[in-house]
């Protein structure tokens, strides 16, 4: 037997050997992929079939090894270990109601380690000043947004407010409604741990987010987390990092058509990373922000590009913002520490640093990494072209108003709004599962499944076999299963 297994970071946190991964096609049997620059996806040939029956020969099928227990095998970055619900009980969104027995808003509401699952596809539509929270104490929580059936769950009108730790998002829309939505109701998302202390361990994951009022994505007094394969746009400020947050890692997302804070930190008062910003696509946005003054941040190895139907207004990609005395801003520019490495500016922005920042405060060195390692630029836009957004290579797909920012993408068209249309979604029909355990009869039927908190070590997917040995439960296993991450996440083959 031979393992060809990947190499691990070396970061801060000490590293555990986990190799972070890129998106990969779900469909194994016909597709070859390689290794990228962190370890990634894992090169492999079609599986040979058997001449008399045309099933794959089991002699020749891949087993790819899961060996590292994170929030789901393709998670990067500081939150890359969280948790959520793993081991608790599932929680099913049965309706599209915004409160009630059956309703996400519930769910939300409810304590105790829980994966929510989704049996109803569609949007849910808040309006005025309510909105969806995760209350403080209501974490160790999973939103498996990847379960809905149809074209997916939107949340439109209400920002998704989450006040507790120990959080993993995936596969979700949440779209303000700027005609609708009132007083604190303001942005699309706000991760917040100014309610009772610091929140920490929580991991956004192929998440769509636009026409905040306010901010697109807030995250404040948040510390180890991470935003990834996600999608902002249509926004006026869009991600803003504050109330001393972090440790905080935004990889390989798009920021598309946004007016300003892609990203921008204020309000710090640690002398640690603030965040690191590594491997997005930062595409006509005027005011792209940065720190304010005495904030350790990295920046490296972005592409920005500009939309052919305007002119960015800054020439700089990243600056140097000092305190606003309103804000009461506790830090002073002597601890500065600005690491701003190989970022593509492209046709948008003149220099990667506003040219008056005091060469003192430039380092050659991040201040440290999580376990993220930079791919290269090049052909880093086509990568989260084909990859960024809910739903983006799953059956659901994108819906139209994320199908629209990337074909602008492509064609370099596209102006920044503020507001726009909401997509028709189709329910669709959630497979059987008669005992409600979360995953579907026919798949447990398959794989000999009595239990969602059953760890079971190897599983055989026909094409392609699995070797769980970093004791991901049989929920998670099925979950993994829709969204790609058995291969992609993979820590090598045997």
């Amino acid at each position: 037997m031979t393992l060809s297994a990947c190499s691990g970071e070396l970061s801060r946190p000490a590293a555990d050997g986990a190799a972070d991964t890129a998106r990969a096609d779900q469909t194994p049997a016909d597709v070859s992929m390689s290794r990228d620059a962190d370890g990634g996806a894992i090169a492999i040939a079609d599986a040979d079939a058997d001449a008399s029956s045309g099933r794959p020969d089991q002699s020749q099928l891949t087993t790819y090894l899961l060996q590292k227990l994170r929030a789901f095998p393709t998670a990067l970055g500081f939150g890359k270990h969280t948790t959520g619900g793993r081991g608790g009980k599932v929680v099913l969104v049965t309706n599209l109601n915004t409160s009630g027995v059956g309703s996400l808003d519930a769910a939300l509401k409810m304590t105790g380690a829980r994966t929510i699952v989704f049996t109803v596809g569609g949007t849910i539509r808040y309006s005025g000043s309510a909105y969806p929270v995760v209350p403080p104490g209501s974490g160790d929580l999973t939103i498996a947004g990847e379960t809905a059936p149809g074209d997916g769950i939107l949340i439109r009108g209400g920002r998704l407010r989450i006040e507790a730790g120990n959080v993993i998002v995936r596969h979700l829309r949440v779209r303000q409604d700027p005609a609708n939505s009132t007083g604190t109701n303001d942005d699309a998302v706000t991760l917040d741990g100014t309610v009772n202390g610091p929140i920490t361990n929580l991991i956004l994951d192929h998440v769509s987010i636009s026409y905040g009022l306010d901010g697109n994505l807030d995250i404040r007094n948040t510390r180890d987390c991470t935003v990834q394969y996600s999608l902002f746009t249509a926004n006026d400020k869009s991600n803003l990092i504050n109330a001393n947050t972090k440790d905080l890692s935004y990889l390989r997302n798009i920021f598309a058509l946004v007016h300003e804070r892609a990203v921008r930190a204020n309000t710090i008062a640690h002398l640690d990373l603030t965040y690191e910003m590594i491997n997005n696509y930062v595409y006509g946005v005027n005011w792209p922000g940065g720190p304010s003054e005495g904030l350790k941040v990295t920046v490296e190895n972005n592409v920005c590009e500009a939309s052919n139907d305007y002119a960015v207004q800054s020439s700089s990609f990243v600056s140097l913002t000092a305190p606003n005395p309103a804000n009461n801003e506790p830090n002073t520019i002597g601890n500065t520490y600005l690491y701003v490495s190989g970022n593509d500016l492209g046709d948008a922005y003149s220099n990667a640093l506003k040219p008056s920042i005091d060469a003192k405060y430039i380092f050659s060195k991040p201040l440290y990494r999580s376990e993220y390692m930079p791919l290269p630029t090049s052909g880093l836009k086509a990568m989260l072209v084909d990859s960024c957004g809910a739903y983006h290579t799953l059956p659901q797909g994108l819906d139209s108003v994320d199908a629209a920012v990337i074909a602008n993408i492509k064609a370099k068209t596209g102006t920044i709004a503020y507001s726009g249309p909401f997509p028709s979604l189709n329910g669709g029909s959630a497979p059987a599962d008669a005992n409600s355990d979360g995953i579907p009869d026919a798949f447990a039927a398959q794989h000999g499944i009595s239990s969602p908190t059953q760890i079971k070590t190897d599983w055989d997917f026909g094409s392609y076999k699995v070797r769980n040995s970093a004791g991901y439960t049989a929920l998670e296993m099925y979950l993994f299963s829709l969204t790609g991450d058995l291969i992609a996440g993979a820590d090598g083959t045997l």
